[in-house]
């Protein structure tokens, strides 16, 4: 299973507008990284199982996909602050 359909599968069964922060790089055994949808930079695990990280470019293969993820991102972030602005006031 990866994640994205286990994504989708949680995002359906709480019929809920849930985006992620952050994706994985590789999947099970596999597993290389993470990328961080904030700051759109990628993050590859140390081999020694340390659980370091290192900066990595993001992977060709998925950078489609965080770039699409990271608009999502972005247009949750607006629609509420959208919501908070009319109720309470402009935000910053």
């Amino acid at each position: 299973t990866d994640f994205f359909t286990v994504f989708e599968n949680i995002k359906t069964g709480l019929k809920a507008k849930i985006t992620p922060l952050q994706i994985p790089i590789g999947s099970q055994a596999n597993l290389k990284g993470f990328v961080d949808l904030v700051k759109m930079k990628g993050y590859a695990y140390a081999a020694d199982d340390s659980g370091n990280t290192s900066d990595c470019d993001i992977p060709a293969d998925i950078k489609e996909k965080a770039e699409e993820l990271r608009m999502q991102l972005d247009r949750v972030w607006a629609a509420k602050r959208h919501a908070l602005a009319q109720r309470w006031g402009p935000t910053t």
